[in-house]
């Protein structure tokens, strides 16, 4: 059976804050499995993430805000403000819905106009 040791929790909580894998983790501090390392060191492990985590963040937020880093800003935007480079268009139908025109419907409005003799325009899709 495992015993945890204030130095093996300090030991798990400096590795989970530096992003060390738990299968790692787990090897390091000689436990047979990761449900072991969880069950003895769960708040360890989590603390540790969040404090890598939070060191990370404010170090991206200081190159974003002291307005030396773009890439640093731009990232930061997408990732906290929702920010894009997509653009989504949408054009709505009379009534304000969705216009859809399913490929079975294209292909009816194709034969129409070829029977109709209209064979060089195109169906409207």
């Amino acid at each position: 059976m495992h015993v945890p040791t204030a130095e093996t929790r300090a030991s798990v909580l400096a590795y989970a804050r530096v992003g060390v894998p738990h299968e790692m983790i787990k090897k390091i501090v000689g436990i047979s499995s990761v449900n072991t390392l969880k069950k003895y060191y769960q708040d360890e492990l989590d603390l540790g993430e969040a404090h890598g985590i939070a060191a990370v963040a404010g170090t991206l937020y200081a190159r974003a805000t002291e307005g030396n880093d773009l890439g640093a800003a731009i990232f930061y935007l997408k990732a906290r403000a929702g920010w894009s480079e997509r653009q989504k268009v949408e054009i709505s139908g009379p009534d304000g819905g969705p216009v859809e025109v399913s490929t079975l419907e294209a292909a009816r409005l194709r034969l129409a106009r070829r029977l109709a003799g209209n064979k060089d325009k195109p169906a409207e899709e």
